[in-house]
């Protein structure tokens, strides 16, 4: 199949299509080889509008498209023996992407299925920083657990794909603007904003802490407080990685809807790994799909770069050691902490989850403190945290009366960099009603 039948072959697929499962059913008659084609079409899509690869890559390409420069320098093999994608990133960084179509769905890949591409991209080619496995499996073998340099984009991903997605997608074919516009705050959300300018800004604070109950759009309320604080270096912690992936979508999506532009990457130390390799929604660090950092020279070696507009760096509190010393080390200034699901800091004053509180350790113009639950600790220990204890959460500048209403929002000011630790509650196709 050509490449131009295979883009009028997508194109005809994605007509009106509203999800994977309707996708497939389009592609029921098409024979294995057909199916791989298309999806590898398909995954090249899906890395050039979705915002958390958007934002990092300047240029996807399908291995027969690759530049003869970029193939001499990363000493790409001339035929397609794993590496199906390759992509540029921001930085000139490279990452080599395999995509592997499967009919049945509740298989796993095996490391027979992968190590040509893992040999390949990190033994063969050269200079290749990371590599994303793209299938339409559940599972990808656990073998690869360990290798920090790869991610996956397993079937979860997929059938998270709407009907929003397949009309950005048509209209990308169609050679017409991306669709994807910002969100609109809602009136509740405003409410949290105009509490935090005349928190932070009217009274001078530098901690605070923001109530709002569980679906209300913390993250999306959040973010256009960043805005309006005109934080230019912003932390934003979470407790599992379950909640970066989220919370990646959610400020991504909206820089990138913004047209911002926007420098960001995750961290998760190793010395935490072990702790959160599993959370409560069985994340693994490679089921982020993007490039996790581990080691606190190489975060270091990051933060000095000279960024332009929006920095960001998600990470998980546990990492927040690791973090602190790259801080340092790279003379950081942070503008913003934002600190979600902020009842898990609440306890003994030496654990992983309380390191970032500490001007000591991080220091922090000013931090939010957002949860849904407020945690206090009754008794008279200097050595255990409270979010009753205004040196170290504030005051509460806002707590709503619950409401079921959903956010979706607009507008952000660009020129901001945010660096963050934080993750926001799972959510549903439309980040915009569950964020």
């Amino acid at each position: 199949m050509t490449q131009a039948r295979r883009r009028t072959e997508l194109r005809g697929a994605i007509h009106g299509c509203s999800s994977w499962e309707v996708l497939q059913h389009r592609w029921r008659d098409l024979s294995e080889k057909q199916k791989g084609d298309l999806f590898e079409e398909l995954v090249k899509a899906y890395v050039e509008l979705e915002p958390e690869y958007a934002s990092k890559l300047k240029h996807v390409w399908l291995h027969r498209e690759v530049p003869q420069t970029v193939s001499k320098k990363i000493r790409l093999p001339p035929t397609d023996q794993g590496i199906d994608l390759v992509a540029e990133t921001n930085d000139g960084e490279f990452w080599a992407i395999q995509c592997k179509y499967r009919q049945k769905t509740d298989q796993s890949l095996t490391w027979r299925d992968v190590s040509t591409f893992t040999g390949l991209a990190f033994g063969v080619c050269r200079g290749i920083a990371f590599g994303i496995i793209c299938s339409t499996t559940e599972r990808i073998t656990h073998v690869l657990k360990e290798q920090e340099r790869i991610g996956f984009c397993a079937l979860d991903v997929w059938q998270g794909l709407d009907a929003d997605f397949f009309a950005r997608l048509l209209a990308r074919l169609d050679h017409k603007l991306d669709l994807l516009e910002p969100f609109k705050p809602r009136p509740h959300q405003k409410e949290a904003v105009n509490a935090a300018h005349q928190h932070f800004v009217v009274e001078e604070a530098r901690r605070g802490k923001l109530i709002m109950p569980c679906g209300s759009g913390k993250s999306l309320a959040a973010y256009w407080i960043a805005a309006d604080l005109k934080a230019r270096c912003i932390v934003i912690a979470v407790p599992s990685l379950a909640l970066i992936r989220q919370t990646l979508k959610v400020w991504l999506r909206e820089s990138v809807a913004n047209h911002e532009s926007v420098d960001w990457i995750c961290v998760c130390s190793d010395e935490s790994a072990g702790r959160i390799e599993r959370d409560d929604a069985a994340v693994l660090r490679q089921d982020l799909g993007v490039p996790c950092l581990t080691d606190a020279d190489e975060i270091a070696a990051w933060l000095k770069k000279n960024h332009h507009g929006l920095t960001v760096v998600f990470t998980t509190y546990q990492s927040g050691d690791s973090l602190s010393r790259a801080a340092r080390t790279a003379k950081l200034r942070v503008d913003l902490g934002i600190m979600d699901e902020a009842h898990k800091t609440v306890g003994a004053t030496d654990k992983l989850f309380s390191h970032l509180l500490n001007d000591a350790n991080l220091p922090i113009r000013r931090r939010i403190f957002m949860t849904a639950t407020e945690r206090r600790y009754r008794g008279q220990s200097d050595d255990v945290l409270s979010m009753d204890d205004p040196d170290i959460y504030g005051e509460t500048f806002h707590k709503p009366v619950p409401s079921p209403e959903a956010s979706s929002s607009k507008a952000v000011p660009s020129g901001r960099s945010f660096l963050s630790t934080s993750i926001f509650p799972a959510q549903e196709n439309k980040l915009g009603q569950h964020s």
